[in-house]
This record gives structure tokens, C-alpha cells and sequence, in this order.
């Protein structure tokens, strides 16, 4: 391939030397005789011609991703919190979630399903804790209490308070 570079880079140089020696007594007889039209300046050698960048990728938004992944988890909560039992983690769920989440208490999942996306998203990245449930590790299988859901006050609005929010 470089030989043929130096071939064509040979053959370039000696057609512009012979453009050159052509086009040299037009432009004297031009100059004795007063003018005529100038011609335009000889052009630079060839250049080169610099390939199309190629478009940036796109950057993900990956806050989407976390919270769909929030919204599943958290309708797993609520429905193993209903049946009074974990139940089978949904295969969309990350590994890690999906190692952890058969180990949570039923306490545990009642505040999953209880905070917002946004918290449970953050929760799901280690960003930061929601109270009162353990951090996303791999857990043992949690057994879970026979009266569950039939003990379960999820229609009751928590207390919020000044203390409360202080005590967080």
C-alpha cells in the first residue's frame, strides 16, 4: 500500500512541474502586455480530505432504568406482603437485587413499597438507606410469620410529625 502512495505522490509531483512549465509563458506574455485577467492562485497540494467524524453514542438515562427497577421491586413487596409470603422474584430485577430481596422481612417490605421511587431507586443503588431495611446483599431466605397479611395495617397513613422527620 505505501509503494502505490509513492507512486501516486510521484505522478502528482511530476504533473504539477509540467502544469507549471505549460502555464509559465502564458503568464509572461500576460505580464508584458499589461494585464489581461490575473489567474487565480495555484492550488495548495491536494488535501487531505479528513473522514466524517462519527456521531457521538448517545448517553443513557439511566435514572429511567432505576426507576423501573424501583416500581418492580416495589410491586414485588407489596404483593409478597399480600399473600403473606415472598414470591418468586420477577427475572427483570438485577442479581444482586434478586439475591437480597427473598431475605427481606415483612417489615422491610411494607417500607419498600411504603417510600417513593425515587428513594427506593437510591436505596437499590447504595446511594443511600431507607430506614429500617438492610442494605442490598445476599440474604438467606427469610421465613416469614403464617398471620402476615392478616396482621397487616397498610391502609393506616403513617404518623408524620415534626419528631419524626427530625429523628431521621
Amino acid at each position: 500500500m505505501r509503494i502505490l502512495s509513492a507512486i501516486a505522490a510521484a505522478l502528482r509531483a511530476v504533473f504539477s512541474a509540467g502544469r507549471a512549465a505549460i502555464v509559465l509563458p502564458f503568464r509572461l506574455l500576460g505580464s508584458i502586455g499589461g494585464g489581461g485577467y490575473t489567474l487565480p492562485p495555484e492550488d495548495e497540494e491536494d488535501e487531505p480530505v479528513v473522514a466524517p467524524a462519527v456521531p457521538p453514542v448517545p448517553v443513557l438515562d439511566l435514572q429511567e432504568h432505576w426507576r423501573d427497577q424501583a416500581i418492580v421491586l416495589q410491586s414485588w413487596c407489596a404483593d409478597a406482603v399480600a399473600m403473606g409470603r415472598p414470591m418468586p422474584i420477577p427475572p427483570r430485577l438485577p442479581r444482586a437485587v434478586q439475591e437480597w430481596a427473598p431475605g427481606l422481612s415483612p417489615d422491610e417490605c411494607r417500607a419498600i413499597y411504603r417510600s417513593s421511587e425515587a428513594v427506593v431507586s437510591a436505596h437499590v443503588q447504595g446511594l443511600f438507606d431507607i430506614p429500617g431495611v438492610r442494605k442490598v446483599a445476599p440474604l438467606l431466605p427469610a421465613r416469614w410469620p403464617i398471620d402476615v397479611a392478616a396482621a397487616n395495617d397498610d391502609d393506616v397513613e403513617p404518623e408524620v410529625t415534626v419528631e419524626t422527620l427530625l429523628a431521621r
